[in-house]
């Protein structure tokens, strides 16, 4: 491959970077490297190697996960502003969480919000031959402001396939269920 497809490959990967994290307001690079590099032994390397590059240029902003869970990585104002530019409706991901002097503490649902968002990655990586998509829950929220519920994600198909993604806490049975 010539320098010029490296540069070009590089800068679509970036997009495909800043895209992601949009959708799910924040990442951890292992997730955006499984996502763009699915099935790769090397995949949270590059996800590593892209976050950092994104770092550097000032396109995220890293945030420390409590409990030794890594790097969550969110959109400064100028990857929002690079999304904008492809006709991305996109915003900084600075107010996620809250900044308290020098360090940052996630919103509340920071693990919940993990968990969903590496399942549904996991399983368009493990069915990526199938052609599988997802729906995060912060896009249905985007799309559907007013909905009285919506799913933690939603995966489908061409074929037809779908099925809502919901993590509860709590062990559920009888009304409780039903409800």
């Amino acid at each position: 491959m010539s320098t010029r497809n490296d540069i070009q490959q590089g800068l679509k990967n970036e997009l495909h970077a800043l895209e992601i994290i949009h959708r799910f307001g924040w990442l951890r690079p292992q997730e955006i490297g499984r996502y763009i590099w699915p099935g790769s032994k090397h995949s949270e390397i590059y996800g590593v190697r892209i976050g950092l590059k994104l770092q550097k240029s000032k396109m995220v902003i890293a945030r420390k996960l409590p409990r030794h869970c890594g790097t969550a990585l969110v959109l400064s104002r100028q990857g929002a502003a690079r999304l904008k530019e492809s006709g991305i409706n996109a915003s900084s991901g600075k107010d996620i969480g809250m900044s308290v002097g020098d360090s940052w503490i996630p919103k509340k649902t920071w693990e919940h919000d993990l968990l969903c968002s590496s399942f549904l990655i996991l399983l368009r990586e493990k069915y990526q031959h199938k052609k599988y998509e997802f729906c995060s829950e912060l896009e249905m929220i985007r799309a559907y402001p007013k909905a009285i519920k919506i799913p933690d994600g939603f995966i489908y198909s061409d074929g037809g396939f779908s099925a809502w993604v919901e993590k509860k806490k709590k062990k559920k049975s009888g009304p409780h269920m039903r409800a």
